[in-house]
């Protein structure tokens, strides 16, 4: 007589990781904290690679996290403890869009170009403590990942994903064409292929 036992899933993706029980949460925290950051610098490597720049699309998007960011410490004050110093971290990417809103775009004197050019470089100073933030609001299962090897393999599979993102946009012209850049809206790299693939 065949046996009633309940049939065991025959595929952990397909299924959630149900069968892994309480490594559930563990392995399902790599993948999502891999991808989601995968995204994103698969972006930002692309274009540096293929333009040699930093988009004002990505600045723009640090400058509206950390607006959130400041937003909500006012929001909720009285739930949290915020550094002061920190809070004003936040507040320079902001206040350079500001300054920039104030100041003429052509012909602008050397002082204002001066003044953008620092808000500049204490931008790039103070990111990588926005990103840490960011992070540890967006990704807070990667921070609580029991296994080193798991943290390890996120890091791993971003930088390796960073590497694929920068050699895609460098060697562009293998899997694109000028062509499609211009329909996403973007200026075509120099070194773009001009016509279709056969």
């Amino acid at each position: 007589m065949p046996s009633s036992a309940p049939k065991q899933p025959s595929d952990d993706l397909l299924t959630g990781f149900e069968r892994t029980g309480s490594k559930q949460g563990e392995l399902r925290a790599y993948l999502t904290t891999a991808i989601a950051g995968s995204l994103y610098v698969f972006d930002l490597t692309f274009h540096a690679g293929s333009h040699h720049a930093v988009f004002y699309s990505e600045l723009q998007r640090l400058t509206i996290v950390a607006l959130v960011i400041l937003i909500g410490i006012v929001v909720i004050h009285r739930e949290v403890r915020v550094h002061w110093w920190l809070a004003a971290l936040f507040a320079l990417p902001g206040l350079q869009f500001v300054y920039r809103l104030w100041t003429p775009t052509t012909n602008p004197s050397r002082i204002l170009s001066g003044i953008d050019d620092a808000l500049t470089v204490i931008n790039l100073l103070v990111a990588p403590i926005l990103l840490w933030v960011t992070l540890r609001l967006l990704a807070p299962e990667y921070f609580t990942l029991p296994s080193r090897k798991l943290k390890m393999a996120v890091v791993g599979t971003i930088a390796f994903i960073g590497v694929i993102g920068y050699l895609a946009g460098v060697y562009n012209y293998t899997t694109l064409t000028c062509q499609d850049f211009i329909v996403a809206g973007d200026d075509p790299p120099a070194n773009c292929l001009h016509h279709r693939h056969p």
